[in-house]
């Protein structure tokens, strides 16, 4: 019978150390399971929260481009408005100053011209008035002189 019992008893040991190792194996797998599980669930979060902050880091970096670039062609614009206007003004200053300084110009020239015309008219007819005036005054001294007899 002690045969039996220790082969009873090794069985029993048998199963005790089949059903531990059955039970370690069991706890290490399910502790493997939760572990890779927690390690995926760590991962895909760590995951998510990255592509989640990338987005935002795009986002907040496009809207900030983007108020600089609204900034940048606001001032564009206001620096191209600003050149034109300022064009514009110097031509008309420009042309306004032309056509004055020119208008005085062919004013000052036609005045010119219009008195230079004049005095050499009126030279002219005081020319011819007083040739006429020193021929009859000669005209009449010869004939006062032939008459008297004096020849001046």
């Amino acid at each position: 019978m002690r045969k039996k019992a220790v082969v009873a008893a090794a069985a029993a040991l048998v199963v005790v150390v089949v059903v531990v190792v059955v039970v370690v194996v069991v706890v290490v797998v399910v502790v493997a399971v939760v572990v890779a599980t927690a390690l995926i669930v760590v991962v895909v979060v760590t995951i998510v929260v990255v592509v989640v902050v990338v987005v935002v880091v795009v986002v907040v970096v496009v809207v900030v481009v983007a108020a600089a670039l609204v900034v940048v062609v606001v001032v564009v614009v206001v620096v191209v408005v600003v050149v034109v206007v300022v064009v514009v003004v110097v031509e008309v200053v420009v042309v306004v100053v032309v056509v004055v300084v020119v208008d005085d110009a062919v004013v000052v020239v036609a005045a010119a011209v219009i008195v230079t015309a004049l005095v050499a008219h009126e030279d002219i007819k005081f020319k011819r008035e007083s040739k006429l005036k020193l021929r009859e005054v000669i005209e009449s001294h010869i004939v006062t002189e032939t008459w008297t007899g004096w020849l001046w």
